[in-house]
C-alpha cells in the first residue's frame, strides 16, 4: 500500500548517527524507531498535512462527486488541521520510525544535522538485506534470535511486527508556492481521491461522522479511540504526511523505516524506554544482521586515528564484523 515500499529499496541505506549510538547499534544488532511525537523537527508533519489538505481541497472543486459531501469533507480536513498541530494523535495508533538517506555521497548538513556536528558516524546498510527483514521474514529472524525465551513473552513481542504496518517510506519533495507543479502531486492526488472515494462509499463512515454535530465532538471521539472508521482511514493520511517534506530538503533524498503501532504488544524484547531531553521516550527496536551493515564512515571532527583504532579492535573480537569497512570523512568540517 503507498506510500509503503515492502520489496523495493536503494541499495545502500545511509543513517548518521552518534558515534555512541553507531557502536550500540552494532554491538546490539538493533536500530531503534522513535516514536513520532519526539520528532527532530515536528513541522515536517505539519508542512505533510498541509500539502494534503491543499489537494483534497483542489480536489473538491475539481469532482462533483466530493462537492455534494462538502460537509463530510470539511471535518476530516478539520481533522487533519489538528494533526498538523500535533494535538491529536489517531486514537490509540502510534507510530514509530527511523531516517536514512540513499545518497552516499557526505554532506556538510547531513553531518551537522543527524551526524553529531560531524562527531558522529554513518552506517551504510544494505538495502536489499533490510528490506528482507520486515514482514514475511522479520517473524523468522525475530523467532530465532529469542529461541530461548518463553514461548508466550515471544509469541506476544513477535505480534507488534507481523500485526502492524511495517515497511520503508520514500519522501517526496514538493515546493510550497506550486504545488500542483510538483512532479508528485498527481502520484499523491490519486491516492487522495481513491481513499475520499472508498470513504464516501462506506455508510457506517458517513453515519459515524453525521452523528457529531460538531467538530469539537468529532475530534474528541478521534482522540479517545470511539470513531473506529474514521480512525480507520486516517492511518494513511499520517503515512502520507510522513512521506512529504519541503523541496529545499531534496538533496536528502530520505527513506524512513516506520512501524504504525495499531496493536500495541509491547514487550521488553521488540521496546525500551529511555530519558532524553528530558523526557522519558519510547523506542521500538528492529533487529538486524551484521551482514546487513556494509560500512561506517568516521565523522569529519571525530578523532580518526584513535576511534579508527578502536573500530579494528572491535572487528577483531567479533567476528560477524571482520569485513566491516571503516573509512573516514573527507569533508573538513571546522
Amino acid at each position: 500500500m503507498f506510500p509503503f515500499s515492502t520489496n523495493i529499496v536503494p541499495q545502500n541505506l545511509i543513517h548518521y548517527t552518534s558515534l555512541n549510538n553507531a557502536q550500540l547499534i552494532l554491538t546490539s544488532e538493533e536500530v531503534w524507531l522513535s516514536n513520532i511525537r519526539h520528532m527532530n523537527d515536528p513541522n515536517e508533519l505539519k508542512f505533510g498535512f498541509y500539502v494534503l489538505i491543499e489537494i483534497i481541497k483542489d480536489l473538491i472543486k475539481k469532482e462533483a462527486a466530493f462537492e455534494n459531501y462538502a460537509e463530510v469533507i470539511n471535518k476530516l480536513i478539520g481533522v487533519l488541521n489538528f494533526k498538523s498541530e500535533q494535538k491529536l494523535i489517531t486514537g490509540n495508533s502510534e507510530i514509530y520510525l527511523t531516517c536514512f538517506t540513499e545518497s552516499v555521497d557526505e554532506t556538510i548538513s547531513q553531518w551537522s544535522m543527524y551526524g553529531d556536528n560531524g562527531s558522529g558516524a554513518s552506517i551504510n546498510f544494505n538495502g536489499g538485506e533490510m528490506i528482507s527483514l520486515i514482514p514475511g521474514n522479520y517473524e523468522q529472524n525475530f523467532l530465532k534470535r529469542f529461541a530461548s525465551s518463553d514461548k508466550t513473552l515471544l509469541e506476544t513481542s513477535t505480534k507488534l511486527y507481523t500485526e502492524n504496518k511495517f515497511g520503508f517510506i520514500k519522501i517526496r519533495y514538493f515546493n510550497e508556492s506550486d504545488l500542483t507543479g510538483c512532479e508528485h502531486y498527481e502520484l499523491f492526488e490519486n491516492q487522495i481521491k481513491n481513499s475520499l472515494t472508498t470513504m464516501l462509499d462506506d455508510k457506517q463512515f458517513l453515519m459515524e461522522v453525521e452523528q457529531y454535530k460538531n467538530d469539537y465532538d468529532y475530534i474528541n471521539s478521534i482522540r479517545d479511540g470511539k470513531a473506529s472508521k474514521t480512525l480507520l482511514y486516517l492511518t494513511l493520511y499520517d503515512l502520507l504526511a510522513l512521506a512529504i517534506k519541503k523541496h529545499h530538503w531534496q538533496n536528502e533524498t530520505e527513506w524512513r523505516l516506520v512501524l504504525v503501532a495499531e496493536n500495541q504488544n509491547y514487550t521488553s524484547l521488540n521496546a525500551t524506554v529511555i530519558t532524553k531531553r528530558g523526557v522519558l521516550m519510547p523506542f521500538v527496536r528492529c533487529y538486524i544482521k551484521p551482514s546487513t551493515i556494509r560500512a561506517i564512515k568516521l565523522g569529519p571532527k571525530v578523532p580518526k586515528k584513535d576511534t579508527k583504532l578502536g573500530f579494528e579492535v572491535f572487528k577483531s573480537i567479533n567476528e560477524e564484523y571482520r569485513d566491516l569497512c571503516i573509512s573516514t570523512s573527507k569533508i573538513d568540517l571546522v
